[in-house]
């Protein structure tokens, strides 16, 4: 009987895939596999889970004794770099400590996962599998670190496959080649065929491209042969033999998880398809929405889950009043908030539920059908826009008023120019709800006077001290997390001194103006001239050099008790000044979140899966990013705008199953002279303190401001009630 070759199920062999229409890992990886005794495979960054996800379909392939080269990439920190830079370190001893750490053999949960490294330690064993570790160059021939030198600017996902005849296969894609990756994600392959001739212009260079990287001809990376650590690590992962490793049956369990996938997403029309519930204080707040007919402002504390309750509300919408028809459109006031709502309404969307993502860096494609369908009639489907407030001015309504408006951080939107654009494009529009857990605008009483006439009232109010005592459920965790509070306090330097009592007496003789109102979201409040300088002092404050040395205090004092911990900062600068007293101080679990959004989301995912420790942030993270991890905060840079140290303080409150009691640490810098004229500027700083400490479980902090509290006769009382006005 004559041998099945790869060429004689070319007919069975499409040019291109897309897990969209199709099941990839059966009509592609299985199949093709079952033919091949050669697979030379680029993949991503060296871990377990993208060892698994490169074994796809490889059950046969272990049958027909076929031989497997893997080429990995192992992520470089900067002080990695550094060390290889400087000396330190030879390359080939740090890639095998750096793939030993990201290895977490001890880790693994999924199942999957699991048998998927069973069957490759078999393979490494036996000789059937080579791994090799590629890392990057830049064009210098240095190495380049991971997400701060764009590293998912380089990551080739590609293929050979060769039979017994010689027949070739290549491919290369877009794929995820983590195990819920390749189970979940959307995957696209372009397939190469060496039989061919009009292929061949493809195919060629592919082959080349995986020949160089295996022989380390490529120019721009180094590739360097396996750890013997690693390997001996992965051959005792597991002691099964050939035959216990066909009986796992990798392909039968993977083609499970993909026909559940498409049976569910087939068959499944429903808004929130997952059955969510709500928490037991949401059910409330749900009802008095549908009390006011879908229409006011949301006031919820950060973190308390404004973004699910909206689940349940559309869920109600759909359910009480139209479940097909409408047109919803979802403001947002960034792009990192806009993706989360597109990723949250693709998870929780029905069938018939179009969402459309923020317009900025989408195809054109996808922008013209988000406008056809606006337009058009929708019958049996629904439509969801998200829209960045700073590009409304382009959104075209053809005509077609939004059926139900949000509007997510809705504070954002009170200015002049931005009420007019709305009330232009959407006061037709019946149903609109705000978002915010502080709706209205600082010393901006016209501004938030604008957002309550068109959204309404108030109509839930739900405050930080209520969810730190609310269970989600019976017997689960409260909505929001207690926290401890230690304020750290330091004065400027003599230069510091110097410059802000020049900008204090300069603004002084321009403006008559409190210096809490500095931050005033009024834009007429300021005189001409005078924010420049008020924003110069407050740079200087923020920036001031002792607050490096506090930084240094904390992390000597409490640096190892301190898990998965924000820290922000003012700018680029001082970002870069805090990173080395981190180094300094012997903690190089860091990273920067700035950037570019495609940079920022991977630096969110490594700080999620705990693989740093600390994320330097600036304004970035400052409202809509879901960390529940997150379990401390290091406030080196605030305004005066409480606004932002809440929204700050949000960050860490979500609370999770056995989160620890949040650590926040609040650094202060007051000026070296008591005067009356910095009275404003000290003010607005023991605001932030009385707040802070007001809902925390540190209420005898009070006393380390009791000295300059006194200095400037500043009472509890007044500050009580100032924050009451909130």
């Amino acid at each position: 009987m004559k041998t099945i070759s790869l060429k004689d199920i070319d007919s069975q062999i499409k040019p291109q895939y897309d897990s969209d229409s199709d099941n990839i890992l059966e009509e592609f990886y299985i199949k093709v596999l079952s033919e091949a005794k050669y697979y030379r495979r680029v993949t991503g960054p060296f871990s377990s889970s993208i060892l698994a996800g490169a074994s796809k379909g490889i059950s046969n392939f272990i049958k027909n004794d076929g031989k497997m080269q893997l080429i990995c990439w192992a992520t470089l920190s900067e002080r990695d770099v550094e060390a290889i830079e400087r000396g330190k370190k030879k390359p080939k001893k740090l890639i095998e400590e750096v793939s030993l750490n990201q290895l977490k053999l001890e880790e693994i949960q999924d199942k999957l996962i699991e048998d998927h490294l069973k069957a490759l330690s078999w393979m490494i064993a036996n000789g059937n599998l080579d791994i090799k570790i590629g890392v990057k160059k830049d064009e210098n021939g240095n190495y380049i670190h991971n997400i701060e030198e764009n590293m998912g600017d380089f990551h080739p996902k590609s293929g050979i496959l060769k039979d017994k005849e010689k027949n070739e296969i290549c491919f290369t894609g877009s794929g995820n080649e983590s195990i819920s990756g390749w189970k979940y994600n959307i995957e696209h392959l372009h397939v190469f065929k060496s039989w061919k001739e009009v292929e061949r212009p493809h195919f060629d260079p592919e082959k080349e491209k995986i020949e160089n990287y295996w022989k380390d001809n490529a120019e721009r990376v180094d590739i360097f042969s396996f750890p013997q650590a690693l390997e001996e690590k992965l051959i005792n992962y597991s002691n099964l033999s050939k035959e216990e490793i066909i009986q796992l049956e990798l392909e039968r369990r993977a083609r499970r998880s993909f026909r559940k996938k498409e049976k569910k997403s087939k068959s499944e029309t429903k808004f929130n398809p997952n059955n969510e519930e709500p928490w037991d204080p949401q059910k409330e707040f749900i009802e008095e929405i549908e009390k006011s007919d879908y229409n006011g402002i949301v006031k919820m504390a950060t973190g308390t889950g404004k973004t699910h309750m909206m689940l349940f509300c559309l869920e109600k919408y759909f359910n009480n009043k139209e479940r097909f028809g409408n047109r919803i459109l979802i403001l947002v006031p960034e792009k990192e908030i806009g993706i989360q709502w597109k990723n949250f309404l693709d998870e929780n969307s029905g069938k018939n539920d179009y969402v459309f993502p923020v317009p900025a860096k989408q195809s054109i494609e996808i922008k013209r059908a988000a406008r056809r369908m606006w337009k058009n009639e929708l019958n049996n489907k629904n439509v969801f826009r998200i829209e960045n407030i700073q590009n409304l001015h382009n959104f075209k309504t053809y005509g077609k008023s939004p059926d139900f408006l949000i509007a997510d951080e809705v504070h954002s939107y009170g200015t002049k120019n931005r009420m007019s654009t709305i009330k232009e494009k959407f006061s037709e529009a019946p149903y609109k709800l705000g978002l915010s857990a502080t709706p209205s605008r600082y010393y901006d009483q016209e501004g938030t006077n604008r957002l309550f006439d068109f959204f309404g009232k108030i109509i839930v109010d739900y405050h930080i001290e209520k969810a730190q005592k609310e269970m989600k459920r019976p017997g689960k965790e409260t909505v929001l997390s207690d926290y401890l509070y230690y304020p750290f306090i330091t004065n400027l330097t003599n230069e510091e001194q110097d410059r802000v009592e020049k900008l204090t007496n300069e603004i002084r003789k321009k403006a008559a103006i409190e210096f809490s109102k500095i931050q005033s979201e009024k834009e007429e409040l300021l005189p001409k001239g005078v924010k420049i300088k008020l924003n110069q002092r407050a740079r200087k404050i923020k920036k001031s050099e002792n607050k490096l040395e506090m930084l240094s205090n904390i992390l000597n004092e409490r640096g190892d008790d301190l898990d998965q911990c924000i820290v922000y900062c003012e700018d680029g600068e001082q970002l870069e000044a805090v990173k080395e007293v981190f180094y300094q101080e012997g903690f190089d679990s860091v990273i920067r979140y700035d950037g570019e959004v495609d940079r920022r989301e991977p630096t969110l995912e490594l700080f999620r899966r705990n693989d740093v420790n600390f994320i330097l942030a600036m304004k970035l993270l400052d409202q809509g990013v879901d960390i529940p991890d997150c379990e401390s905060a290091i406030l080196l840079s605030n305004s005066g705008n409480p606004r932002e140290y809440i929204q700050r303080r949000g960050r860490v409150l979500r609370n999770k199953p056995d989160k620890s009691t949040v650590k926040i640490f609040d650094v202060f810098v007051f000026p070296q002279k008591h005067e009356e004229k910095y009275r404003n500027l000290v003010f607005g700083r023991l605001l932030r303190a009385w707040e802070f400490i007001r809902c925390s479980n540190s209420s005898e902090k009070k006393v380390k401001f009791r000295k300059i509290r006194r200095s400037y006769d500043i009472s509890e009382k007044e500050l009580k009630k100032e924050i009451n006005n909130w």
